[in-house]
């Protein structure tokens, strides 16, 4: 629960190391990484802090690894969604596209493609991106 609430203080890139360091070890800790996308999605959202397209990738691929976001809980579904198709829209950018190495691009097209997001959401990505 301590851990839940201090999220909020973190920058992007300790939620998205939290987010990759839970995907390695296999944790799904739901509550917990709902909490993460919450204030990672602030974070998105504010001008003031910048998130490398490196990080976003890596807490993209790192959700979809945890079987987000089909194998969520329903309390936190709905804040992990958002996250994950504000990441694949910011990553569909030709700026981010460009910021990312081969293995970031296939982080990106891999969660795409094991995630099947909706058209909606991958309609900015780039057909190289795409699988």
């Amino acid at each position: 629960w301590r851990l839940r609430t201090s999220v909020e203080d973190l920058s992007f890139a300790s939620l998205s190391a939290i987010a990759q360091i839970w995907a390695t070890a296999g944790l799904r800790d739901w509550p917990l990484l709902a909490a993460v996308a919450e204030t990672a999605s602030s974070r998105l959202g504010a001008p003031c802090e910048e998130a490398s397209a490196d990080e976003m990738s890596r807490m993209l691929y790192a959700y979809v690894k945890l079987g987000a976001p089909e194998h969520v809980t329903e309390r936190g579904r709905e804040r992990v969604e958002v996250v994950l198709e504000q990441l694949l829209s910011a990553l569909g950018g030709s700026v981010a596209v460009l910021g990312l190495d081969a293995v970031g691009l296939r982080r990106v097209a891999l969660s795409a493609a094991l995630w099947g997001p909706s058209s909606a959401a991958v309609a900015g990505l780039p057909a190289a991106v795409l699988p």
